[in-house]
């Protein structure tokens, strides 16, 4: 693929920040920054020159957010949208292991549930080639109007909403509004049901509900991550698949922002102009590098 043809990108995440509470240790994160992060390392490796990754969210004006940032321009983002909050502090969620998996306990009323739509983010968003968001970020009503006006604005933008439920930080509601929104859905087995009901699709095989659901929402695809059993995506064209890749797991493994890594890869091979299945390959061999590693946003193989 000649590269020099391909035009600068500008890929956001957009909602939460926080610090991952891990037994060994804090790491920093949430599911757009996670996504940001890998996003710049497959544009790096993959993609043209000057292309531009940036996080729009709020984090505490205190040495947890100043440490955020500064960890956020360490791995090549953009940090001008990431706002800072004088009264509130910088997220955290406390993460335990249940057989492999994580399981998140969120701190409320922090910085991130106050994010506002100003003129740094209007920019990202009137320049942005893909926005990457969740329920998680919207869980506050402030919050909400921020990301929604931004998404708006991200008229050209592929919008990929990696649905990321955390209960109980979601409303069928929430979820009708963001798929609205939305040119391309990420979800889970659990979330496909749920997002397909909250649209009112009929009950049926996964394979069925993602294509109405595609139909319903008028969407580009919808993408179903099923762990150690792959991934599909759902398209106008049909359905394609693809296994999991494994790596050989490292000290401390855990899985958190696999899925984060997967959406990466999958926003980075639709702006390339991938066939969808070297997409799903990239997408499955990125997120198991990650499961396999210890915490979100390891640095992936040359």
């Amino acid at each position: 693929m000649n590269m020099s043809a391909t035009p600068a990108m500008l890929v956001v995440g957009v909602g939460e920040a926080l610090y991952d509470i891990l037994a060994t240790g804090d790491v920093f994160g949430g599911a757009p920054v996670n996504f940001a992060v890998q996003a710049r390392q497959l544009l790096d490796r993959y993609g043209p020159d000057r292309s531009r990754v940036a996080v729009a969210t709020r984090v505490g004006d205190i040495d947890l957010g100043r440490g955020m940032e500064m960890q956020l321009i360490s791995r090549g983002l953009e940090t001008r949208a990431v706002q800072r909050d004088p009264l509130r502090p910088t997220g955290t969620a406390t993460v335990s292991l249940v057989d492999g998996d994580p399981h998140f306990t969120i701190m409320t009323d922090v910085a991130w549930d106050y994010c506002q739509i100003d003129d740094a983010w209007r920019s990202l968003a009137a320049g942005a080639s893909a926005v990457c968001y969740g329920t998680l970020g919207s869980r506050s009503p402030a919050s909400a109007v921020a990301i929604e006006s931004f998404l708006k604005k991200a008229t050209t933008a592929v919008r990929l909403f990696d649905v990321n439920l955390r209960a109980p930080y979601y409303s069928a509601n929430l979820v009708r509004r963001l798929c609205g929104m939305a040119t391309m859905v990420k979800d889970n087995e659990r979330e496909l049901g749920i997002v397909a009901d909250a649209l009112a699709v009929p009950p049926g095989a996964s394979s069925v509900r993602m294509a109405k659901l595609r139909e319903a929402a008028s969407l580009e695809a919808v993408i179903l991550t099923r762990g150690t059993d792959g991934a599909s995506i759902v398209t106008a064209t049909g359905v394609r698949s693809a296994p999991a890749c494994t790596f050989p797991a490292a000290a401390n493994a855990d899985a958190v922002g696999a899925g984060d890594a997967f959406c990466a890869a999958v926003v980075v091979g639709r702006l390339l102009g991938w066939s969808i299945s070297q997409t799903l390959e990239v997408a499955c061999e990125t997120a198991g590098f990650v499961a396999s590693q210890q915490g979100a946003t390891p640095r992936l193989p040359g």
